[in-house]
């Protein structure tokens, strides 16, 4: 039996093993060796392990994209609002700091926070700035990125609530900790099943995949 410490692996490392098990059994034809019922049931369990996993990795990804698109535009509007200290006009210089105050009251370093903190802080921040601005962002030619954080942020939360949705039904019809169970079930009989039947065949060509697969096994 091919040996290998399952309990020793990660969820990514798991997925890279079986990346490279399965490349390895493609090289082989299965039903010749007589071993293509265990490579089809590790070849199945594979791709549903596959694809728990990159559900997850790609919502999470996209969210994280997103997130950083607001934080860009929150920057970019306080950053725009900043450099009226230079301007001469002492009325644009007021109004400029009357809506940093509101950007900053929630602290200067929001755009940090937890997803969940810093969107509970946006959107208090949008609605107070659309109640009190009163022009002021359009004096101040900063309407436009305005628009856009409000735009980024409502984007953010539609995205959020998706990705929670998304992530809640795959922990209850095939989150990668249940298909792991099965993933490493499927490996375990083809580890276990490939010895007994080079011992009842002593396929040289059979030998030579057993061999390969501790190869890759030891490297986890």
């Amino acid at each position: 039996m091919i040996t290998l410490s399952f309990s020793r692996t990660g969820t990514r490392e798991l997925f890279t093993l079986g990346t490279r098990i399965k490349e390895l059994l493609s090289n082989y034809n299965a039903e010749e060796l007589g071993i293509k019922l265990y490579v089809d049931n590790f070849n199945e369990k594979y791709q549903t392990y596959k694809n728990s996993i990159e559900k997850q990795e790609i919502s999470a990804d996209v969210l994280t994209q997103k997130d950083s698109l607001r934080d860009n535009y929150f920057l970019a509007l306080r950053g725009h609002l900043r450099n009226f200290r230079y301007h001469p006009d002492d009325a644009k210089k007021e109004n400029a700091n009357k809506i940093i105050a509101i950007l900053n009251k929630e602290g200067e370093n929001i755009h940090r926070a937890a997803y969940k903190t810093e969107t509970a802080a946006l959107i208090s921040i949008i609605n107070e700035i659309e109640n009190t601005s009163n022009g002021m962002l359009e004096d101040l030619n900063a309407a436009e990125w305005f628009n856009l954080l409000k735009q980024a942020q409502n984007d953010f939360e539609e995205s959020l609530k998706k990705y929670s949705e998304n992530k809640a039904e795959i922990q209850k019809v095939s989150s990668a900790s249940d298909n792991r169970k099965s993933f490493e079930e499927s490996m375990r009989k083809l580890f276990m099943f490939l010895p007994m039947q080079y011992e009842m065949t002593s396929n040289t060509e059979l030998d030579n995949l057993i061999r390969q697969l501790q190869v890759i096994a030891d490297r986890f």
